[in-house]
């Protein structure tokens, strides 16, 4: 029954490479616990299959493909993280680019506006002013 602490050692290790291969995030992190976890089975199954006489391949295997796992899982793991947070910071920068552009079109558009008022005004003011017939009338 021990010397099976190996192959499930083993079996584990494997299942820890295929799920840390697997471009999803939370995949790599299973990975990374699985791996670790057979690391542990192996030295375990490895120590138990040597007491009893048996071969201890399947548990050196099993240490050996999860430290594989452990690696792999802990690389990609780190790649994605380290892209996740250029391609936030990016996204950002961006933003911030396009909200700056608009408050400056707005800023434009708004003294665009209120100098159109102010002259409106300036005109009503005129008209009210020829009405009551202190300016003279505009040529027409």
């Amino acid at each position: 029954m021990l010397a099976s602490v190996g192959v499930a050692s083993l079996v584990l290790a494997i299942t820890a490479v295929i799920f840390g291969l697997i471009p999803l995030i939370y995949t790599q992190l299973v990975g990374l616990v699985i791996g670790v976890i057979s690391v542990i089975m192996g030295v375990w199954g490895r120590k138990q299959a040597k007491e009893q006489g048996r071969s201890t391949a399947p548990a050196i295997a099993g240490v050996v493909v999860g430290l594989l796992a452990i690696l792999v899982s802990g690389t990609l793991y780190a790649t994605f993280i380290y892209s996740g947070k250029r391609a936030g910071e990016e996204v950002v920068r961006r933003v911030g680019s396009e909200i700056h552009q608009g408050r400056a079109q707005g800023n434009a558009f708004r003294k665009s506006m209120e100098r159109a008022i102010e002259r409106a005004h300036k005109e009503k003011a005129k008209a009210a002013a020829r009405a009551k017939g202190k300016l003279p009338k505009a040529p027409r």
